[in-house]
């Protein structure tokens, strides 16, 4: 039987008081902050059956462009999670906003299949460098016990923004009669988070309260060593592969829903774009609670809860072609249920997890590490799921996406024991 764990308060013993204030207002910083990436990123997939049919493509096609984006961030993120140790994070976070921005605004203007995989690509590296400064920063504002609540927390930014802009873009293409305005608005609202988060993010207690004389861990830590010390953690290396299935079920509905959905039920894209919001809702949810129970029932062991969503996770998707073509309320109780049971998992993979296992001054590079290959496996997953939607139907994708949610609970399995120090080493 699980017993609850107590939890100790965010504030240590020996910390200034003003610590847990300052605390909540870095978590509030980086919630809008990375949050708006998705405005930049999640507007593609309304916009999908308007550009396969502008522009003649098919499935497979489109696959490729999708793909393409995550191959990218894939590629930035193990760049960029070296980088993330050294340049400020302020400064990575404003150069990644500012790249996506530019970028939205040029896709509103493609001519054809060519631009877009292009465009969208090079908007893939711009996006990968927002996720290893943030979670740099929460590593240095958090501590062990207490970390998967904050990190739930901030998963929910993600999905709660993934959700306003599926609904908003959908709305934005049937009311203004084109798909490129679902690019250009959301552009206009990341720069206006960017001004934000340059004038209040706090990159650690140090710089916070004016400690000049401490160093920040991992300043001087080499490129070189940083990846070295990733590479030679199997776990990080396990994260990954993980990771990399758990993302290409998260970027098959995230991606392909609002399509799935308008093609099997004959609605009109704001219709299935709204009900492809409930997945990153019912993220948001699972984020917080996954965190929670990590926290207070495991005692900051995070692998069987995981492994717990996962499994659940298999068995749901398999009913999805079931229930989207019963109809609105068979279809949006499941999609809540996917996003309960794949962000929870996502959130501490890509977050919590490399925190526990890897020291501060590399954490990360490792992060980037495992961010790299989760979304070498979101690529992996575009590509394929294209391809089999085209060739052999929509069955043949979620069968795709059962299996590699099965796979992940399998190895996630094998740490179940596996109990983080309060200052790992990589």
């Amino acid at each position: 039987m699980v017993r609850p764990v107590a939890v100790a308060p965010l504030r240590a013993p020996g910390e200034r008081p003003a610590i847990e204030r300052r605390r909540r207002g870095v978590l509030a910083t980086l919630w809008w902050t990375y949050g708006s990436f998705y405005f930049c990123r999640a507007n593609i997939s309304p916009a999908v059956p308007s550009l396969l049919a502008e522009f003649r493509l098919t499935k497979a096609d489109m696959g490729y462009v999708l793909g393409g984006t995550k191959l990218a961030y894939a590629l930035g993120q193990a760049i960029n999670g070296q980088l993330a140790n050294r340049i400020h994070p302020r400064r990575m976070l404003a150069a990644g906003m500012g790249l996506t921005i530019a970028l939205n605004v040029l896709f509103g203007f493609s001519t054809g299949f060519s631009f877009m995989l292009v465009v969208w690509f090079l908007n893939g590296y711009a996006q990968s460098m927002g996720w290893p400064p943030t979670v740099r920063v929460m590593a240095h504002w958090f501590p062990l016990v207490g970390r998967g609540r904050a990190m739930g927390i901030l998963g929910t930014s993600y999905q709660v923004t993934s959700a306003a802009t599926l609904w908003g873009a959908g709305l934005v293409i049937v009311h203004t009669g084109g798909w490129r305005s679902a690019f250009w608005l959301p552009a206009a609202l990341v720069a206006a988070v960017l001004v934000y988060m340059y004038r209040t993010l706090q990159a650690s207690p140090e710089e916070a309260f004016g400690d000049a004389g401490e160093r920040q861990a991992g300043a001087d830590v080499s490129l070189g060593e940083g990846l070295r010390a990733a590479l030679r953690n199997p776990r990080i290396w396990l994260f990954g592969v993980v990771l990399g299935a758990v993302d290409i079920v998260r970027y098959g509905f995230l991606d392909w829903a609002p399509t799935l959905v308008k093609e099997v039920q004959g609605v009109a894209i704001d219709s299935a774009a709204l009900k492809a919001a409930v997945v990153p809702l019912g993220g948001a949810v699972g984020a917080v609670a996954s965190g929670w129970v990590s926290d207070r029932f495991f005692g900051g062991r995070r692998a069987p809860v995981v492994c717990l969503m996962l499994v659940a996770l298999a068995v749901v998707v398999s009913a999805t072609g079931l229930a989207v073509a019963s109809g609105t309320v068979a279809t949006v109780a499941l999609f809540g249920l996917v996003g309960f049971l794949v962000y929870g998992p996502q959130v501490m993979v890509v977050g919590a997890l490399p925190q526990d296992f890897s020291s501060r001054a590399v954490v990360a590079g490792a992060t980037g590490f495992v961010n790299a290959m989760g979304y070498l496996g979101a690529w992996v997953g575009d590509v394929v799921t294209g391809k089999l939607a085209h060739g052999y139907g929509w069955g043949a994708s979620l069968a795709f996406w059962n299996l590699t949610a099965a796979v992940a609970a399998l190895l996630m399995a094998t740490l179940w024991r596996r109990r983080p120090a309060e200052e790992p080493r990589s």
